[in-house]
């Protein structure tokens, strides 16, 4: 697991040993993590307990709810996702969080405070009385105040079914959490499956969009590259890297230093590869 490669062996801080030095349950909880989407195999060393501790149970939640009301928010405002949608399509998260939105302002937009709007008056472009000047248009402080509702009724819930499930479960220590047969921080069962809905949603609708289809057969393309020039050509490498030569096969020191890039920076070093302008000494592009 590339993950915990990074944190044992590739993280240089200290004089004495590699890594980080984290303790075994931070690591536990980097080799157990899992999304909806996808449940990695487990490395021997964390495969006795079938599950994380409650700080990594707490992390894997935390994990999915952040990604998918943070991935709505974004999806809504740059018009990969449509909030009309999302009603057809019967997202039981959103339609609770849309109510909650629309009462929300109209109760500070309504001249009495009984005046109900509708919702394309709700979602105009007049600013909301209680925001300062220059503040974004209400229709998408609603979309926002929506995405704080799912998170907090989320969060909630995990609490108070958290609550509830160490209550009942009772364990004696750490060990024990781990070797329940459940996890015991958790969902309820209503919230988890308009969790999954929303998560699922967003992969057919946001994930799999042509567009970011696109962006990520792009990143495919440039990590391909890298590596192939890199195996082939060692030399190319950066003189610190290719002193783990010495003690690892080419391919995995090459996918170790590819692991560790950022976006631009993979992006920078592909275009000085492959493309056609020459790089001086000083790094810059000569014509």
């Amino acid at each position: 697991m590339q993950s915990l490669r990074v944190v044992d062996e590739l993280e240089i801080r200290y004089a004495m040993y590699p890594g980080l030095n984290l303790s075994w349950h931070v690591r536990q909880g980097i080799a157990t993590h899992a999304t909806l989407y996808d449940t990695p195999a487990v490395p021997g060393e964390f495969a006795r307990f079938p599950q994380a501790s409650l700080e990594g149970q707490v992390v894997d939640l935390a994990d999915m709810i952040a990604y998918s009301t943070h991935d709505l928010d974004d999806a809504l405002r740059i018009g990969l996702a449509d909030e009309r949608d999302l009603a057809a399509q019967g997202i039981e998260l959103w339609l609770e969080a849309s109510r909650y939105a629309d009462q929300l302002v109209a109760r500070h937009d309504a001249a009495d405070g009984q005046v109900e709007l509708t919702l394309e008056e709700v979602r105009g472009e007049v600013p909301l009385d209680f925001l300062p000047p220059g503040s974004r248009r209400r229709a998408d402080v609603r979309v926002r105040e929506a995405i704080r509702w799912m998170i907090g009724a989320l969060v909630e819930d995990v609490i108070h079914t958290s609550a509830a499930a160490l209550g009942t479960a009772a364990p004696e220590d750490a060990e024990a959490v781990m070797r329940h047969p459940t996890r015991l921080i958790r969902l309820s069962e209503v919230r988890e499956g308009q969790l999954r809905q929303l998560a699922f949603y967003l992969r057919d609708v946001v994930y799999y969009h042509p567009e970011k289809l696109l962006m990520e057969q792009k990143a495919r393309r440039i990590v391909h590259s890298l590596f192939e020039m890199f195996v082939n050509e060692p030399r190319l490498l950066p003189r610190v890297t290719q002193e783990r030569l010495k003690d690892a096969p080419v391919q995995r020191v090459v996918c170790d230093f590819i692991s560790e890039m950022t976006d631009r920076y993979a992006l920078d070093l592909f275009s000085r590869l492959f493309e056609t302008y020459e790089i001086g000494f000083g790094g810059s592009p000569s014509t």
